[in-house]
Protein backbone atom coordinates (compact mmCIF):
# COMPACT_ATOMS: atom_id res chain seq x y z
CA UNK A 1 0.00 0.00 0.00
CA UNK A 2 0.77 3.63 -0.28
CA UNK A 3 2.89 4.52 3.09
CA UNK A 4 2.62 8.18 2.23
CA UNK A 5 -0.87 10.29 3.02
CA UNK A 6 -1.64 12.97 0.76
CA UNK A 7 -2.20 15.27 3.73
CA UNK A 8 1.44 14.36 5.11
CA UNK A 9 3.41 17.79 5.46
CA UNK A 10 6.82 17.82 4.11
CA UNK A 11 9.50 16.59 7.03
CA UNK A 12 10.65 20.37 7.49
CA UNK A 13 9.87 23.26 8.23
CA UNK A 14 8.24 21.49 11.38
CA UNK A 15 4.69 22.34 11.73
CA UNK A 16 2.91 21.43 15.37
CA UNK A 17 -0.63 21.87 16.32
CA UNK A 18 -1.29 25.27 19.20
CA UNK A 19 -4.01 24.42 21.02
CA UNK A 20 -6.67 26.46 22.16
CA UNK A 21 -9.95 26.43 24.23
CA UNK A 22 -12.73 26.40 21.56
CA UNK A 23 -10.73 25.28 18.88
CA UNK A 24 -11.87 22.62 16.02
CA UNK A 25 -10.13 19.71 15.57
CA UNK A 26 -10.27 18.14 12.17
CA UNK A 27 -8.22 15.56 10.66
CA UNK A 28 -5.81 17.35 9.57
CA UNK A 29 -4.98 18.48 13.07
CA UNK A 30 -5.05 14.78 14.18
CA UNK A 31 -2.56 13.82 11.37
CA UNK A 32 -0.33 17.04 11.78
CA UNK A 33 0.08 16.10 15.18
CA UNK A 34 1.09 12.68 14.47
CA UNK A 35 3.72 13.84 11.24
CA UNK A 36 5.52 16.09 13.81
CA UNK A 37 6.70 13.47 16.41
CA UNK A 38 7.08 11.17 13.32
CA UNK A 39 8.97 13.53 11.17
CA UNK A 40 11.31 14.46 13.65
CA UNK A 41 11.99 10.72 14.90
CA UNK A 42 13.00 10.11 11.36
CA UNK A 43 15.48 12.80 10.59
CA UNK A 44 17.00 12.04 14.03
CA UNK A 45 17.90 8.33 12.71
CA UNK A 46 18.91 9.59 9.05
CA UNK A 47 21.33 11.96 10.31
CA UNK A 48 22.28 10.62 13.61
CA UNK A 49 22.04 6.40 12.82
CA UNK A 50 21.77 6.01 9.41
CA UNK A 51 20.67 2.50 7.98
CA UNK A 52 20.96 -1.00 8.32
CA UNK A 53 20.21 -3.96 10.04
CA UNK A 54 20.23 -2.88 13.91
CA UNK A 55 19.75 -6.77 15.18
CA UNK A 56 18.57 -9.82 14.27
CA UNK A 57 17.23 -10.49 11.15
CA UNK A 58 19.50 -13.39 9.93
CA UNK A 59 18.46 -15.93 6.60
CA UNK A 60 18.73 -19.83 6.66
CA UNK A 61 17.25 -21.64 3.75
CA UNK A 62 14.76 -24.48 5.22
CA UNK A 63 13.72 -26.11 2.43
CA UNK A 64 16.12 -25.80 -1.42
CA UNK A 65 13.25 -27.98 -3.40
CA UNK A 66 10.52 -25.62 -1.61
CA UNK A 67 12.28 -22.11 -1.94
CA UNK A 68 11.53 -22.00 1.77
CA UNK A 69 13.93 -19.83 3.50
CA UNK A 70 13.24 -18.17 7.12
CA UNK A 71 14.34 -15.09 8.21
CA UNK A 72 14.80 -14.33 12.12
CA UNK A 73 13.20 -11.54 14.51
CA UNK A 74 15.16 -8.32 14.12
CA UNK A 75 14.82 -4.49 13.88
CA UNK A 76 16.42 -2.65 10.96
CA UNK A 77 16.26 1.46 9.45
CA UNK A 78 15.93 2.26 6.10
CA UNK A 79 17.09 5.37 4.45
CA UNK A 80 14.33 7.18 5.59
CA UNK A 81 14.74 6.56 9.35
CA UNK A 82 11.71 4.33 9.13
CA UNK A 83 11.93 1.56 11.88
CA UNK A 84 11.69 -1.64 10.36
CA UNK A 85 10.52 -4.63 12.99
CA UNK A 86 10.09 -8.71 11.79
CA UNK A 87 8.33 -9.64 15.34
CA UNK A 88 8.76 -13.12 14.95
CA UNK A 89 10.19 -15.79 12.96
CA UNK A 90 9.47 -15.67 9.06
CA UNK A 91 9.48 -18.70 6.31
CA UNK A 92 8.29 -17.89 3.21
CA UNK A 93 8.54 -19.79 -0.04
CA UNK A 94 10.39 -17.54 -2.51
CA UNK A 95 7.89 -18.17 -5.58
CA UNK A 96 5.07 -16.38 -3.56
CA UNK A 97 7.43 -13.45 -2.77
CA UNK A 98 6.92 -9.88 -4.82
CA UNK A 99 10.00 -9.73 -7.68
CA UNK A 100 10.05 -13.48 -8.22
CA UNK A 101 10.55 -13.70 -11.74
CA UNK A 102 10.12 -17.20 -14.02
CA UNK A 103 13.15 -17.34 -16.60
CA UNK A 104 14.79 -20.00 -18.52
CA UNK A 105 18.35 -20.05 -16.60
CA UNK A 106 20.09 -19.89 -13.58
CA UNK A 107 20.17 -17.07 -12.10
CA UNK A 108 20.93 -15.01 -8.77
CA UNK A 109 18.44 -12.81 -6.39
CA UNK A 110 18.48 -10.86 -3.28
CA UNK A 111 15.89 -11.46 -0.67
CA UNK A 112 15.53 -8.08 0.48
CA UNK A 113 13.16 -6.17 3.63
CA UNK A 114 11.47 -2.96 3.50
CA UNK A 115 8.66 -1.01 5.65
CA UNK A 116 5.07 -1.69 5.13
CA UNK A 117 1.97 -0.38 6.64
CA UNK A 118 -1.05 -1.98 6.94
CA UNK A 119 -4.97 -0.80 7.76
CA UNK A 120 -6.64 -2.24 10.14
CA UNK A 121 -10.32 -2.28 12.09
CA UNK A 122 -12.69 -1.23 9.32
CA UNK A 123 -15.75 0.77 10.74
CA UNK A 124 -18.79 2.44 9.14
CA UNK A 125 -18.18 6.44 8.71
CA UNK A 126 -20.99 8.87 8.28
CA UNK A 127 -19.15 10.95 6.22
CA UNK A 128 -20.82 14.55 5.43
CA UNK A 129 -19.55 16.28 2.38
CA UNK A 130 -21.41 17.99 -0.81
CA UNK A 131 -20.35 14.32 -2.40
CA UNK A 132 -21.95 11.78 -0.61
CA UNK A 133 -24.51 11.38 2.37
CA UNK A 134 -24.14 7.61 3.10
CA UNK A 135 -22.39 5.30 5.36
CA UNK A 136 -18.92 4.55 4.19
CA UNK A 137 -16.36 1.37 5.17
CA UNK A 138 -13.00 3.55 7.09
CA UNK A 139 -10.30 1.84 8.54
CA UNK A 140 -9.50 2.76 12.01
CA UNK A 141 -5.64 1.87 12.72
CA UNK A 142 -2.99 1.56 10.49
CA UNK A 143 -0.36 -0.83 11.52
CA UNK A 144 3.72 -0.41 10.85
CA UNK A 145 4.63 -3.85 9.32
CA UNK A 146 7.57 -5.50 7.12
CA UNK A 147 7.46 -7.08 3.59
CA UNK A 148 9.72 -9.36 2.08
CA UNK A 149 10.41 -8.88 -1.56
CA UNK A 150 12.80 -10.08 -4.38
CA UNK A 151 15.45 -7.79 -6.92
CA UNK A 152 17.23 -9.63 -9.76
CA UNK A 153 20.00 -6.87 -9.25
CA UNK A 154 22.37 -5.46 -6.65
CA UNK A 155 21.44 -1.59 -5.33
CA UNK A 156 22.87 0.76 -7.88
CA UNK A 157 25.85 3.30 -5.81
CA UNK A 158 23.12 5.65 -5.53
CA UNK A 159 20.53 3.94 -3.56
CA UNK A 160 23.19 2.88 -0.99
CA UNK A 161 23.73 4.85 2.24
CA UNK A 162 26.45 7.74 1.69
CA UNK A 163 26.31 7.52 -1.60
CA UNK A 164 29.35 9.30 -3.48
CA UNK A 165 31.35 8.80 -0.16
CA UNK A 166 33.00 5.81 0.02
CA UNK A 167 33.04 3.54 -3.14
CA UNK A 168 31.90 4.15 -7.06
CA UNK A 169 31.30 1.00 -9.27
CA UNK A 170 31.89 0.46 -13.05
CA UNK A 171 30.13 -2.43 -14.45
CA UNK A 172 32.31 -3.84 -17.05
CA UNK A 173 29.84 -6.71 -18.11
CA UNK A 174 26.69 -8.67 -17.35
CA UNK A 175 24.30 -11.13 -18.66
CA UNK A 176 22.51 -14.46 -17.22
CA UNK A 177 25.70 -16.24 -16.65
CA UNK A 178 28.30 -13.39 -15.11
CA UNK A 179 28.43 -10.40 -13.67
CA UNK A 180 31.41 -8.64 -13.38
CA UNK A 181 32.44 -4.88 -12.09
CA UNK A 182 34.70 -3.35 -9.94
CA UNK A 183 35.39 -0.51 -7.26
CA UNK A 184 37.27 2.36 -6.42
CA UNK A 185 37.49 4.76 -3.46
CA UNK A 186 35.83 8.12 -4.57
CA UNK A 187 38.96 9.65 -2.23
CA UNK A 188 42.71 9.35 -2.29
CA UNK A 189 44.98 11.09 -0.20
CA UNK A 190 47.72 12.57 -2.24
CA UNK A 191 50.69 10.38 -2.61
CA UNK A 192 48.90 7.46 -1.17
CA UNK A 193 47.42 3.91 -2.12
CA UNK A 194 44.35 2.42 -2.84
CA UNK A 195 42.82 -0.97 -3.68
CA UNK A 196 40.65 -2.11 -6.52
CA UNK A 197 38.08 -4.55 -6.03
CA UNK A 198 36.98 -6.90 -8.69
CA UNK A 199 33.89 -8.69 -8.39
CA UNK A 200 32.83 -11.56 -10.29
CA UNK A 201 29.49 -12.98 -9.59
CA UNK A 202 28.55 -16.30 -11.78
CA UNK A 203 25.50 -18.95 -11.97
CA UNK A 204 26.13 -22.30 -10.25
CA UNK A 205 26.50 -23.79 -13.89
CA UNK A 206 28.58 -21.55 -16.01
CA UNK A 207 31.92 -22.39 -17.17
CA UNK A 208 35.60 -20.85 -15.20
CA UNK A 209 35.30 -17.71 -15.94
CA UNK A 210 38.76 -15.90 -16.98
CA UNK A 211 39.37 -12.53 -16.99
CA UNK A 212 41.68 -9.74 -18.51
CA UNK A 213 41.97 -6.06 -18.96
CA UNK A 214 44.53 -3.02 -18.81
CA UNK A 215 43.48 -0.23 -16.57
CA UNK A 216 44.29 3.26 -17.45
CA UNK A 217 45.41 6.43 -15.35
CA UNK A 218 47.79 8.96 -15.99
CA UNK A 219 48.60 9.14 -12.38
CA UNK A 220 47.90 5.10 -10.51
CA UNK A 221 49.62 2.50 -11.68
CA UNK A 222 50.33 -1.13 -9.97
CA UNK A 223 54.45 -0.52 -10.61
CA UNK A 224 56.03 2.27 -11.88
CA UNK A 225 58.06 1.71 -14.81
CA UNK A 226 59.17 4.71 -16.56
CA UNK A 227 56.63 6.68 -18.48
CA UNK A 228 54.10 3.51 -18.54
CA UNK A 229 51.03 4.08 -16.98
CA UNK A 230 48.84 0.93 -18.28
CA UNK A 231 48.12 -1.77 -15.28
CA UNK A 232 47.49 -5.29 -16.01
CA UNK A 233 43.99 -7.15 -14.07
CA UNK A 234 44.13 -10.90 -14.43
CA UNK A 235 41.35 -13.36 -12.91
CA UNK A 236 41.27 -16.79 -13.60
CA UNK A 237 38.96 -18.84 -11.65
CA UNK A 238 40.06 -21.79 -9.69
CA UNK A 239 39.19 -25.23 -11.08
CA UNK A 240 36.50 -27.34 -8.89
CA UNK A 241 36.22 -24.37 -6.29
CA UNK A 242 32.31 -25.18 -6.73
CA UNK A 243 32.01 -21.11 -5.71
CA UNK A 244 30.23 -18.55 -7.34
CA UNK A 245 30.95 -15.57 -5.93
CA UNK A 246 34.91 -13.93 -5.79
CA UNK A 247 36.74 -10.78 -4.79
CA UNK A 248 40.02 -9.75 -5.50
CA UNK A 249 42.14 -6.82 -5.11
CA UNK A 250 44.85 -5.30 -6.57
CA UNK A 251 47.10 -2.16 -4.93
CA UNK A 252 47.64 0.82 -6.99
CA UNK A 253 49.67 3.64 -5.92
CA UNK A 254 50.22 7.23 -6.90
CA UNK A 255 53.53 8.07 -9.26
CA UNK A 256 55.95 10.37 -7.42
CA UNK A 257 55.51 12.42 -10.73
CA UNK A 258 51.89 12.93 -10.64
CA UNK A 259 51.19 16.93 -10.98
CA UNK A 260 48.86 18.16 -8.55
CA UNK A 261 45.25 18.17 -9.81
CA UNK A 262 42.11 17.75 -7.80
CA UNK A 263 40.47 14.54 -9.76
CA UNK A 264 41.52 11.99 -11.67
CA UNK A 265 40.12 9.78 -14.56
CA UNK A 266 39.96 5.86 -13.57
CA UNK A 267 39.40 3.77 -16.75
CA UNK A 268 39.55 0.65 -18.88
CA UNK A 269 42.23 0.96 -21.87
CA UNK A 270 39.93 0.63 -25.11
CA UNK A 271 39.71 -2.96 -26.54
CA UNK A 272 41.85 -4.55 -23.41
CA UNK A 273 38.61 -6.47 -21.75
CA UNK A 274 39.18 -10.23 -22.53
CA UNK A 275 36.66 -12.35 -20.77
CA UNK A 276 35.58 -16.24 -21.23
CA UNK A 277 33.30 -18.36 -19.68
CA UNK A 278 33.05 -22.02 -19.92
CA UNK A 279 35.91 -21.37 -23.00
CA UNK A 280 33.32 -19.48 -24.57
CA UNK A 281 34.58 -15.29 -25.42
CA UNK A 282 32.19 -12.73 -24.24
CA UNK A 283 31.72 -9.81 -26.51
CA UNK A 284 32.49 -6.68 -24.64
CA UNK A 285 32.43 -3.22 -26.23
CA UNK A 286 34.55 -1.46 -23.95
CA UNK A 287 33.65 2.17 -25.52
CA UNK A 288 30.16 1.93 -23.61
CA UNK A 289 32.12 0.90 -20.31
CA UNK A 290 32.30 4.24 -18.24
CA UNK A 291 35.01 5.97 -16.79
CA UNK A 292 35.48 6.63 -12.99
CA UNK A 293 36.48 10.27 -11.34
CA UNK A 294 38.90 9.58 -8.37
CA UNK A 295 39.03 12.84 -6.05
CA UNK A 296 42.83 13.41 -5.09
CA UNK A 297 42.82 15.39 -1.72
CA UNK A 298 45.54 16.35 0.26
CA UNK A 299 44.43 15.68 3.45
CA UNK A 300 43.85 11.99 5.22
CA UNK A 301 40.84 10.73 2.94
CA UNK A 302 38.83 10.44 6.32
CA UNK A 303 38.91 13.58 7.01
CA UNK A 304 38.09 14.26 3.70
CA UNK A 305 34.62 12.30 3.78
CA UNK A 306 33.90 13.43 7.15
CA UNK A 307 33.91 17.49 6.12
CA UNK A 308 31.62 16.51 2.12
CA UNK A 309 29.23 14.25 4.92
CA UNK A 310 28.69 17.22 7.27
CA UNK A 311 28.73 20.10 4.83
CA UNK A 312 25.81 18.12 2.70
CA UNK A 313 22.88 20.43 1.76
CA UNK A 314 19.58 19.11 3.97
CA UNK A 315 17.88 17.97 0.86
CA UNK A 316 20.95 16.14 -0.12
CA UNK A 317 21.36 14.24 3.34
CA UNK A 318 17.60 13.83 3.44
CA UNK A 319 17.77 12.13 -0.06
CA UNK A 320 15.80 8.97 -0.51
CA UNK A 321 16.11 6.26 -2.99
CA UNK A 322 13.18 5.44 -5.14
CA UNK A 323 13.07 1.73 -3.47
CA UNK A 324 14.21 2.29 0.25
CA UNK A 325 15.22 -1.58 0.81
CA UNK A 326 17.02 -3.25 3.36
CA UNK A 327 19.58 -6.29 1.58
CA UNK A 328 19.20 -9.12 3.59
CA UNK A 329 20.74 -11.98 1.53
CA UNK A 330 22.01 -12.83 -1.93
CA UNK A 331 20.39 -16.19 -2.77
CA UNK A 332 21.55 -18.34 -5.80
CA UNK A 333 18.82 -20.28 -8.09
CA UNK A 334 19.49 -23.49 -10.06
CA UNK A 335 17.05 -24.19 -12.66
CA UNK A 336 15.39 -27.11 -13.61
CA UNK A 337 13.13 -28.66 -16.41
CA UNK A 338 9.92 -31.13 -15.68
CA UNK A 339 9.32 -32.28 -18.82
CA UNK A 340 6.29 -34.13 -17.29
CA UNK A 341 4.65 -31.06 -16.67
CA UNK A 342 6.32 -28.44 -19.78
CA UNK A 343 7.20 -26.25 -16.78
CA UNK A 344 10.45 -24.93 -15.40
CA UNK A 345 10.76 -25.04 -11.58
CA UNK A 346 13.66 -23.63 -9.40
CA UNK A 347 15.58 -25.00 -6.00
CA UNK A 348 17.99 -23.24 -4.14
CA UNK A 349 21.62 -23.96 -4.71
CA UNK A 350 23.28 -21.57 -1.73
CA UNK A 351 23.44 -18.14 -0.45
CA UNK A 352 25.21 -15.74 1.37
CA UNK A 353 24.83 -12.70 3.90
CA UNK A 354 25.24 -9.40 1.82
CA UNK A 355 26.29 -6.65 3.40
CA UNK A 356 24.89 -3.88 1.71
CA UNK A 357 23.93 -2.16 4.28
CA UNK A 358 26.41 -1.80 7.45
CA UNK A 359 25.22 -3.11 10.41
CA UNK A 360 24.37 -0.01 12.94
CA UNK A 361 25.78 -0.22 16.12
CA UNK A 362 24.90 1.08 19.81
CA UNK A 363 27.16 4.30 20.74
CA UNK A 364 27.54 2.37 24.22
CA UNK A 365 28.61 -0.90 22.55
CA UNK A 366 31.05 1.07 20.39
CA UNK A 367 32.37 2.85 23.96
CA UNK A 368 32.59 -0.12 25.84
CA UNK A 369 34.90 -1.79 22.61
CA UNK A 370 36.65 1.16 22.77
CA UNK A 371 37.81 1.36 26.23
CA UNK A 372 38.49 -2.30 26.49
CA UNK A 373 40.28 -1.95 23.25
CA UNK A 374 38.61 -4.51 21.44
CA UNK A 375 38.53 -3.33 18.11
CA UNK A 376 36.34 -0.09 18.73
CA UNK A 377 37.40 3.29 17.02
CA UNK A 378 39.72 4.90 18.69
CA UNK A 379 38.32 8.37 18.72
CA UNK A 380 34.86 9.97 18.42
CA UNK A 381 35.80 10.75 14.69
CA UNK A 382 36.50 7.73 13.89
CA UNK A 383 33.50 6.00 15.64
CA UNK A 384 31.47 8.95 13.41
CA UNK A 385 32.41 7.20 10.25
CA UNK A 386 30.50 4.13 9.51
CA UNK A 387 32.18 1.06 9.26
CA UNK A 388 33.03 -0.81 6.26
CA UNK A 389 32.62 -4.20 6.04
CA UNK A 390 35.97 -6.36 6.08
CA UNK A 391 37.40 -6.52 3.15
CA UNK A 392 37.55 -10.43 1.93
CA UNK A 393 40.90 -11.82 1.66
CA UNK A 394 42.44 -11.12 -1.59
CA UNK A 395 46.29 -10.59 -2.84
CA UNK A 396 47.53 -7.95 -1.05
CA UNK A 397 48.80 -10.22 1.67
CA UNK A 398 49.70 -14.14 2.07
CA UNK A 399 51.98 -16.42 3.58
CA UNK A 400 53.77 -18.59 2.97
CA UNK A 401 55.55 -21.62 5.42
CA UNK A 402 58.64 -22.70 5.01
CA UNK A 403 60.02 -25.84 6.67
CA UNK A 404 64.01 -26.25 7.61
CA UNK A 405 65.69 -28.97 9.56
CA UNK A 406 68.90 -28.17 12.09
CA UNK A 407 71.41 -30.41 13.12
CA UNK A 408 70.43 -33.21 15.87
CA UNK A 409 70.04 -31.36 19.26
CA UNK A 410 69.95 -28.11 18.59
CA UNK A 411 67.04 -26.07 19.64
CA UNK A 412 63.93 -25.73 17.19
CA UNK A 413 62.89 -22.25 15.78
CA UNK A 414 60.11 -20.02 14.31
CA UNK A 415 60.53 -16.88 12.68
CA UNK A 416 58.99 -14.64 10.30
CA UNK A 417 59.97 -12.24 7.61
CA UNK A 418 57.48 -9.66 5.77
CA UNK A 419 58.23 -9.27 2.13
CA UNK A 420 56.72 -5.54 1.36
CA UNK A 421 57.40 -5.70 -2.54
CA UNK A 422 55.39 -9.35 -2.64
CA UNK A 423 53.04 -9.26 0.16
CA UNK A 424 54.80 -12.23 1.64
CA UNK A 425 54.65 -13.35 5.22
CA UNK A 426 57.35 -16.01 5.47
CA UNK A 427 56.57 -18.01 8.32
CA UNK A 428 60.25 -20.50 8.81
CA UNK A 429 59.85 -23.16 11.18
CA UNK A 430 62.99 -24.81 12.23
CA UNK A 431 63.32 -28.72 13.35
CA UNK A 432 66.02 -30.70 14.40
CA UNK A 433 66.38 -33.74 12.72
CA UNK A 434 65.95 -36.60 14.66
CA UNK A 435 68.94 -38.51 16.39
CA UNK A 436 70.19 -42.25 15.08
CA UNK A 437 68.84 -45.12 17.27
CA UNK A 438 71.10 -46.93 19.68
CA UNK A 439 70.56 -49.70 17.06
CA UNK A 440 68.52 -51.57 14.71
CA UNK A 441 65.48 -53.83 16.56
CA UNK A 442 62.60 -55.34 16.07
CA UNK A 443 59.98 -56.94 18.05
CA UNK A 444 56.73 -59.68 17.80
CA UNK A 445 54.72 -62.13 19.65
CA UNK A 446 54.03 -65.41 19.96
CA UNK A 447 51.20 -67.53 20.98
CA UNK A 448 52.26 -71.12 21.82
CA UNK A 449 49.76 -73.88 22.10
CA UNK A 450 50.04 -75.60 25.11
CA UNK A 451 48.05 -78.56 26.91
CA UNK A 452 47.23 -78.68 30.33
CA UNK A 453 49.51 -81.07 32.67
CA UNK A 454 46.84 -82.47 34.50
CA UNK A 455 46.67 -82.30 38.61
CA UNK A 456 50.35 -84.18 38.80
CA UNK A 457 52.79 -80.77 39.26
CA UNK A 458 55.48 -83.41 38.85
CA UNK A 459 54.32 -85.27 35.10
CA UNK A 460 56.87 -84.60 33.12
CA UNK A 461 56.24 -81.98 30.66
CA UNK A 462 57.65 -81.42 26.47
CA UNK A 463 59.55 -78.77 25.27
CA UNK A 464 58.31 -76.64 22.94
CA UNK A 465 60.28 -75.38 20.17
CA UNK A 466 59.37 -72.34 17.72
CA UNK A 467 61.89 -71.22 15.00
CA UNK A 468 61.01 -67.28 14.10
CA UNK A 469 62.48 -65.00 11.51
CA UNK A 470 63.49 -61.72 13.89
CA UNK A 471 63.30 -59.39 10.50
CA UNK A 472 67.31 -57.90 10.93
CA UNK A 473 69.06 -60.00 8.50
CA UNK A 474 71.82 -62.12 8.29
CA UNK A 475 74.63 -61.31 11.31
CA UNK A 476 74.84 -61.46 15.48
CA UNK A 477 71.71 -60.22 17.06
CA UNK A 478 70.82 -60.51 20.92
CA UNK A 479 67.57 -61.59 21.76
CA UNK A 480 65.13 -60.94 25.08
CA UNK A 481 61.72 -62.65 25.38
CA UNK A 482 58.95 -62.27 28.34
CA UNK A 483 55.62 -63.64 29.10
CA UNK A 484 52.47 -61.27 28.53
CA UNK A 485 49.60 -61.51 30.48
CA UNK A 486 46.28 -59.93 30.30
CA UNK A 487 46.19 -58.91 26.64
CA UNK A 488 43.34 -58.68 24.30
CA UNK A 489 43.28 -60.02 20.77
CA UNK A 490 45.19 -57.12 19.54
CA UNK A 491 48.32 -57.21 20.58
CA UNK A 492 49.13 -53.18 19.50
CA UNK A 493 46.04 -52.33 21.86
CA UNK A 494 47.30 -51.15 25.05
CA UNK A 495 44.84 -52.16 28.17
CA UNK A 496 45.77 -51.06 31.88
CA UNK A 497 46.11 -54.77 33.23
CA UNK A 498 48.70 -55.87 30.48
CA UNK A 499 51.85 -56.43 31.16
CA UNK A 500 55.00 -58.37 30.05
CA UNK A 501 57.47 -60.23 32.78
CA UNK A 502 61.17 -60.17 31.69
CA UNK A 503 64.07 -62.66 33.61
CA UNK A 504 62.63 -63.96 37.27
CA UNK A 505 58.79 -63.85 37.94
CA UNK A 506 59.50 -65.72 41.10
CA UNK A 507 60.02 -62.46 42.49
CA UNK A 508 56.72 -61.08 42.30
CA UNK A 509 55.49 -64.03 43.91
CA UNK A 510 52.51 -63.86 46.76
CA UNK A 511 52.38 -59.80 46.13
CA UNK A 512 50.32 -57.53 44.62
CA UNK A 513 51.86 -57.73 40.95
CA UNK A 514 51.91 -61.73 40.94
CA UNK A 515 52.38 -63.52 37.89
CA UNK A 516 49.05 -65.30 36.28
CA UNK A 517 51.25 -67.04 33.94
CA UNK A 518 52.75 -70.46 34.58
CA UNK A 519 56.49 -70.69 35.74
CA UNK A 520 58.14 -71.99 32.86
CA UNK A 521 62.04 -71.86 31.17
CA UNK A 522 62.59 -70.11 28.37
CA UNK A 523 65.90 -70.07 25.77
CA UNK A 524 67.03 -69.15 22.63
CA UNK A 525 69.12 -70.18 19.64
CA UNK A 526 70.20 -67.30 17.46
CA UNK A 527 71.14 -68.70 14.22
CA UNK A 528 73.36 -65.20 12.55
CA UNK A 529 73.37 -66.92 9.16
CA UNK A 530 69.79 -67.32 8.54
CA UNK A 531 68.79 -64.21 10.32
CA UNK A 532 66.57 -66.26 12.76
CA UNK A 533 66.18 -67.31 16.49
CA UNK A 534 64.86 -70.74 17.48
CA UNK A 535 62.68 -70.06 20.98
CA UNK A 536 62.18 -72.84 23.45
CA UNK A 537 59.80 -73.50 26.18
CA UNK A 538 59.42 -75.53 29.08
CA UNK A 539 56.32 -75.62 31.63
CA UNK A 540 57.43 -75.94 34.65
CA UNK A 541 54.08 -76.41 36.46
CA UNK A 542 49.88 -76.61 35.26
CA UNK A 543 48.66 -74.32 32.72
CA UNK A 544 44.93 -73.05 32.88
CA UNK A 545 45.05 -71.72 29.39
CA UNK A 546 45.35 -73.21 26.07
CA UNK A 547 48.12 -70.69 24.42
CA UNK A 548 51.00 -68.79 26.23
CA UNK A 549 51.37 -65.59 24.27
CA UNK A 550 55.40 -64.63 24.57
CA UNK A 551 56.82 -61.04 23.51
CA UNK A 552 60.17 -60.99 21.82
CA UNK A 553 62.79 -58.37 20.67
CA UNK A 554 66.00 -58.71 18.66
CA UNK A 555 69.00 -56.25 18.38
CA UNK A 556 71.22 -55.48 16.95
CA UNK A 557 74.52 -52.81 17.27
CA UNK A 558 76.05 -50.58 14.84
CA UNK A 559 78.23 -48.05 14.36
CA UNK A 560 76.29 -45.59 16.53
CA UNK A 561 76.11 -47.82 19.38
CA UNK A 562 78.07 -48.89 22.25
CA UNK A 563 78.91 -52.90 22.15
CA UNK A 564 76.12 -55.00 24.12
CA UNK A 565 77.90 -55.97 27.61
CA UNK A 566 76.93 -59.33 27.41
CA UNK A 567 78.32 -62.36 29.55
CA UNK A 568 79.06 -65.26 28.00
CA UNK A 569 77.31 -67.65 30.84
CA UNK A 570 74.01 -65.57 30.26
CA UNK A 571 74.54 -65.87 26.39
CA UNK A 572 74.80 -69.72 26.55
CA UNK A 573 71.37 -70.45 27.97
CA UNK A 574 67.85 -69.40 29.62
CA UNK A 575 67.18 -69.79 32.91
CA UNK A 576 64.02 -71.33 35.17
CA UNK A 577 62.28 -68.27 35.30
CA UNK A 578 59.83 -67.04 33.65
CA UNK A 579 61.61 -65.61 30.76
CA UNK A 580 64.57 -66.66 29.49
CA UNK A 581 67.59 -64.66 27.97
CA UNK A 582 69.05 -64.12 24.64
CA UNK A 583 72.23 -65.55 23.04
CA UNK A 584 75.01 -64.78 20.56
CA UNK A 585 75.33 -68.18 19.89
CA UNK A 586 76.76 -69.11 16.35
CA UNK A 587 75.31 -72.80 15.79
CA UNK A 588 73.59 -73.25 13.08
CA UNK A 589 70.58 -75.73 12.79
CA UNK A 590 71.81 -79.23 11.64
Amino acid sequence: MNTHNQHTPPPYPFIRNRYYYGKMLTVRDFELEQAYTRGKIRLLNRLLFGSGIVSGLKVTVTDEEQLAVTVEPGLAIDQGGREIIVPSIQTRQLSTLEGFKINNFNKSVYLCLAYDEKELEPLNALVHSSKSMNEVMENNRTQETFKLLLRDRPPADEDLPYPGLFEQSCVLYEDKEVRVWFQTPVFVEQGSEFTLVLHVDKSPDSGAVQLQFETQSSRFVQQEEGEDTVSVIRFTEPSMSGRTSYVEQWTYRMMTSSPPEDTETFGIRPGSLRLTVGGKNKAVDTSLIPDLTIQITREPAGERILREYTQRPLHQALRQPEQDLIYLAKIHLIQLSDPSRSVNTYYIDSYESVPFQPCIHNPMLLHRLQRQGNGGPHSAKEAAVPRQPPRPPGRELRIEPILETVAAGQPPGLSAAYDQAAQTIHLKLQLPETEKPSGEYTTGYIDLPVKPSGLNPFARSEVIMREVVHGLGPGQVYVQVGVETGMGEDPDAASPSSSIYYGSSEVFKDTLYECDAPRLSIGTIVYPRLGTFRLGVKLLQAAEDDTIRLRWWAFRRNEYTQPFTLHAREAAAGSDTGSGTGTDSGEEPG
